[in-house]
């Protein structure tokens, strides 16, 4: 991304924000950072990689609604935007030299939410996604294999640092359903559609020939549909622990994903399973996941993963 264009995002990032506080309307809860997607501290395995400390901060914060609070009193159906940032984050501990921390996936969002019912909404987006790493040519990418070599690392840990980047639109339609106080669902339908020359990408970097595997692919082969259905059961449970003590269990999430390329739909699939027990109040999120996306790097190689992660509350969560 272009010096230019970095200082016309930041101009416009201040101005919006400094828009958001004179704004004179603003509900209470507008002002309040949110979690956006769920933001996790935990352990992860790849069976192309070695296990890493993987962690993921994800926030949302909501800018000129005082302006569309006012003109909602006399048009009613305008969408509320938001700013949303989700970054990914891997720590090699003891399994590389100096335990370096790798950048997986760095997703700045500006979005507009619909809602129509208490519920469901429907949200529009304009997003980048990248890794935010450097290597995007052949002779660049064997010199630092060599280095690798020469520290006595494998050279396959070069990939980690080819350099990935897309533009995309985003559809996303949530239900929520809330049968009883004691069970939670949600269902998300997730359309992308990547751009070949976005605003601040411009052409995307994706897999290259000089990478010499038999599985490259675009990005569009193997995501831009997906879906997701969420259960919560919100109730207490008490589990016997050592000397007639109990753990209390204070509810269940659990999660399935599907997602697929639109260029090839259905031929090339993740899944995606979570169970989160809710032990006191720490969501501890047990996962498995086979197909695609593992990371941006990897994001056209088929992998199998799994892992345990912290769910951790920030600001105020999504139900």
């Amino acid at each position: 991304m272009s010096c230019y264009r970095v200082r016309i995002l930041f101009s416009l990032f201040i101005f919006i924000l400094s828009s958001n506080v004179i704004a004179q309307k603003i509900d209470k809860e507008d002002i309040l950072l949110r979690s956006y997607e769920p933001n996790t501290l935990g352990y992860t395995k790849d069976d192309n990689d070695v296990a890493y400390v993987d962690f993921k901060i994800s926030l949302k914060y909501p800018f000129l609604h005082g302006v569309v609070n006012w003109a909602n009193e006399y048009v009613k159906v305008l969408p509320k935007p938001y700013l949303a940032f989700s970054g990914r984050l891997g720590q090699y501990l003891g399994t590389r030299d100096s335990s370096p921390v790798i950048g997986k996936r760095f997703n700045p969002k500006l979005f507009f939410r619909y809602s129509y019912w208490e519920n469901d909404s429907v949200d529009f987006a304009y997003a980048h996604e990248s890794n935010g790493q450097k290597i995007n040519t052949e002779s660049v990418f064997l010199d630092f294999q060599n280095d690798l070599v020469v520290q006595g690392e494998k050279a396959h840990f070069a990939n980690d640092y080819i350099s990935r980047g897309w533009d995309y639109l985003q559809v996303v339609f949530k239900n929520g359903y809330k049968q009883k106080a004691t069970h939670q669902f949600a269902s998300y339908i997730d359309l992308k559609y990547f751009l070949s020359n976005g605003l601040l990408q411009g052409k995307p970097e994706e897999y290259n020939s000089w990478e010499s595997s038999q599985a490259g692919k675009s990005r569009n082969q193997v995501d831009g549909i997906s879906i997701l259905l969420k259960y919560k059961l919100n109730k207490r449970f008490e589990i016997p622990f050592l000397f007639n003590e109990h753990i209390p269990l204070n509810g269940v999430k659990f999660a399935l994903m599907m997602t697929t390329g639109y260029k090839n739909v259905l031929t090339y699939t993740t899944y995606r399973v979570e169970t989160t027990p809710i032990f006191w109040d720490l969501p501890i999120m047990f996962w498995f996941s086979t197909g695609y996306n593992s990371d941006l790097v990897d994001y056209y190689k088929e992998v199998t993963s799994y892992g345990i992660s912290f769910e951790l509350k920030t600001f105020i969560g999504d139900v």
